[in-house]
C-alpha cells in the first residue's frame, strides 16, 4: 500500500511541474515538449498526460522492484531512479531534434526534467524501500 501512496503522490507530482514548465517554457518564448501545444488546451490533454505520467512512474517503480536487493541505501535508490529520469527524459525530448528545433530548447527542457526527476527520485526512494535486514 505505501509503494501505491508514492506511485501516485510521485504521478501528481509530475504532472504539476509539468503543467508549470509547459507555463513557464511557453511565457518565456521556448516550445515545451510535456503536455501539448498552447492553442490546443482541452481536458482530454491533460489526463493523457496524466496517464502517460502514471504508466512511466509504474514502470520505473516495477524496475526499481527488480533490482531492490542492489537498492539498499537511500542515495542509491535516488541515484538510480534519477539516471532512470534523465534517460526517460533525453527519450521523450528526442522530438526536439528531430522538429529542427533550437538546442536551447533541448538544453533547457533537459535542465528542468532533471530538477524535477531529483525531486522525484527523493520522494520515490522513501516509499520504495527493500525489506531484507540491513537496508535502510
Amino acid at each position: 500500500m505505501k509503494i501505491y501512496i508514492g506511485v501516485f503522490l510521485s504521478t501528481f507530482i509530475l504532472f504539476f511541474l509539468g503543467v508549470l514548465g509547459n507555463k513557464l517554457f511557453l511565457y518565456f518564448g521556448y516550445d515545451f515538449y510535456g503536455i501539448q501545444n498552447s492553442s490546443e488546451k482541452i481536458l482530454s490533454g491533460y489526463v493523457l498526460y496524466f496517464i502517460n505520467n502514471l504508466i512511466v512512474i509504474s514502470l520505473l517503480t516495477w524496475m526499481i522492484t527488480k533490482v531492490m536487493p542492489l537498492l539498499d541505501k537511500p542515495r542509491k535508490r535516488v541515484l538510480f531512479i534519477f539516471i532512470l529520469g534523465i534517460i526517460f527524459s533525453l527519450y521523450s525530448r528526442s522530438a526536439i531534434l528531430l522538429s529542427g528545433q533550437p538546442w536551447i530548447n533541448l538544453y533547457l527542457g533537459l535542465a528542468f526534467d532533471a530538477l524535477v526527476w531529483f525531486i522525484l527520485s527523493i520522494i520515490l526512494a522513501q516509499f520504495i524501500k527493500p525489506k531484507h535486514l540491513g537496508a535502510s
